[in-house]
């Protein structure tokens, strides 16, 4: 169960809760709080609260029993060009809450999933869209990174670029033996 909202670490405006029960599941952005209470507002900044949506929302599921609630954390990593002629950078932003810079002077950022088809029991490699060409987000092996950095000094305008590329096999991703 997530933290009280005056512990520390607690619940703060802008966080996801998952709620569950005998009726379903479902998630919100918390838009206030109290010591005793969470509540969740439409017109939230990330578009989860939508309490006249037939399904999925936190109206559907009261009167479901017992609820057990989880804290989620959805991790959002962009590229920004501020104004005024600064350099682009880095940003992440947690959930709901004000963004934060990672890096400056950033100036690609590119992910690509692989993913297991299971109509053609067949990985399918660098797929820069999974959700679009209709892969389930259960079925992502590996995520590809690759970021590019500018040199903050510019000699003649000759500026040195930098390539890092890595992979990252995520927890949790479901094993699937092609050999059997």
């Amino acid at each position: 169960p997530p933290p009280a909202p005056t512990a520390a670490g607690g619940i703060q405006v802008g966080d996801l809760i998952m709620l569950s029960n005998s009726v379903g599941t479902a998630v919100g952005e918390v838009t206030g709080l109290t010591a005793t209470s969470i509540s969740f507002a439409n017109l939230d900044p990330l578009n989860f609260n939508q309490s006249s949506a037939q399904y999925n929302n936190i109206n559907s599921i009261t009167g479901g029993g017992s609820t057990v609630a989880y804290r989620l954390f959805a991790v959002t990593y962009y590229l920004t060009v501020p104004g005024a002629g600064q350099t682009p950078r880095l940003m992440r932003q947690v959930n709901g809450l004000t963004p934060v810079p990672v890096a400056d002077d950033i100036i690609n950022l590119q992910f690509a999933f692989d993913t297991y088809n299971s109509t053609t029991s067949a990985l399918d490699a660098n797929q820069a869209n999974p959700l679009g060409v209709g892969e389930s987000p259960n079925n992502i092996q590996k995520i590809n990174l690759v970021v590019m950095g500018q040199s903050i000094i510019n000699d003649g305008n000759k500026s040195q670029n930098l390539y890092l590329a890595t992979d990252v096999s995520a927890r949790n991703m479901a094993f699937r033996n092609r050999y059997q």
